[in-house]
């Protein structure tokens, strides 16, 4: 518990003082991450994910975010998107309140390849198994690759360097596809002729009810989307496997994973 040091810390300066504290008793808390992780492991939480697909040349990844999952503010999401539908009907649909930014019911995929590293940490399935780790494989990218893609490096894109996921957002799978060769497999090869769409979602533990489950199966089933599998996840398990600090690596990685003295913070950004 950081209760006791923290404690102490509060009583040993102030800034009436004027000088901080040795580097021994200073302790730098990320708030934000240790909330929003809190809401997914806390005794009784749980998400509902599915595993969905569909067809790339009926449907962009771009419109799947705008359209069906809706933006991150649930307010300004388009109407009828998900996010939006249960914003607006949040008190009907039985929620304690009203969604926002951070609790705004589903999660989607980003990219199809989000949607691959989302599926091998929540289901635990393998690249080999996987229809779209297969056509990275048959890309010309390396499994190591992939795997370490999964926690979202930076990577030298057009002679910059970017995040991994920034490079493949709002990406179909065709066209994450060359951006994979471009960026490790062979760009002078051949693309694989694969054009489904798999991405993951799940309702967050805020919406995490029958009727919130009811209104994004109608949404998919609607949209033309197949369901290939559907199942809730418990925060015993999600604790356990490490699932949500797996799934924010990103944040959680400098939040909670690393020491301080592991980090590489940009040099514009030291003091």
């Amino acid at each position: 518990s950081l209760e006791h040091p923290w404690t102490e810390l509060c009583q040993s300066w102030s800034p009436a003082k004027g000088e901080m504290p040795s580097d021994e008793s200073i302790f730098v808390i990320n708030g934000f991450y240790a909330a929003m992780r809190s809401k997914y492991t806390n005794p009784g939480a749980s998400v509902y994910y599915y595993s969905v697909q569909w067809d790339a040349t009926a449907m962009s990844w771009a419109q799947f975010r705008a359209c069906v999952l809706g933006a991150t503010d649930p307010e300004t999401a388009q109407n009828g998107s998900m996010r939006n539908e249960v914003w607006q009907r949040w008190e009907a649909l039985g929620l304690p309140s009203k969604p926002d930014v951070g609790d705004n019911a589903v999660h989607g995929s980003a990219s199809a390849f989000e949607g691959l590293a989302e599926r091998l940490n929540w289901l635990g399935q393998s690249i080999d198994e996987d229809p779209t780790g297969k056509a990275l494989l048959e890309a010309g990218v390396k499994r190591d690759t992939m795997m370490a893609w999964t926690k979202d490096p930076q990577v030298e894109l057009d002679g910059a360097m970017t995040s991994l996921f920034d490079a493949f957002e709002d990406l179909s799978v065709p066209q994450m596809l060359k951006m994979a060769q471009k960026l490790a497999g062979d760009p002078f090869e051949d693309t694989p002729k694969f054009t489904t769409n798999q991405a993951f979602i799940f309702i967050k533990p805020h919406a995490n009810v029958p009727s919130v489950r009811s209104l994004v199966k109608a949404q998919l089933r609607e949209r033309g989307m197949a369901v290939l599998a559907e199942g809730e996840i418990d925060a015993v398990t999600i604790l356990s496997r490490k699932l949500i600090d797996t799934h924010y690596y990103a944040i959680a990685n400098k939040a909670s994973l690393s020491k301080p003295v592991e980090l590489n913070p940009p040099a514009a950004k030291l003091a």
